[in-house]
């Protein structure tokens, strides 16, 4: 997640478990201009999950990008978020 902003922005990651279930919310603040890498398995046991993220900063969109990696021969794929007004 990159925050191009001139200042800091709190953002909410939401993880929505397949299937329903109790969904997990992490809240952290990213510093203006700056970026942070999130590991689902640093919040989430193994599974499936929808994520959401917003910016709880009013006016103050944040980028966002989905990287999934896979031990077989360096595979992986990479999605760009949008935002939404």
């Amino acid at each position: 997640m990159q925050n191009p902003n001139a200042v800091g922005v709190l953002t909410e990651i939401s993880y929505l478990p397949q299937g329903g279930g109790p969904v997990v919310t992490v809240l952290d603040t990213i510093p203006a201009g700056s970026r942070r890498t999130y590991g689902m398995s640093d919040n989430v046991e193994a599974g499936r999950f929808a994520i959401s993220v917003v910016s709880l900063t009013r006016g103050l969109p944040v980028v966002v990008e989905r990287s999934m990696y896979w031990s077989n021969r360096g595979a992986g794929t990479n999605t760009v978020g949008t935002h939404s007004q």
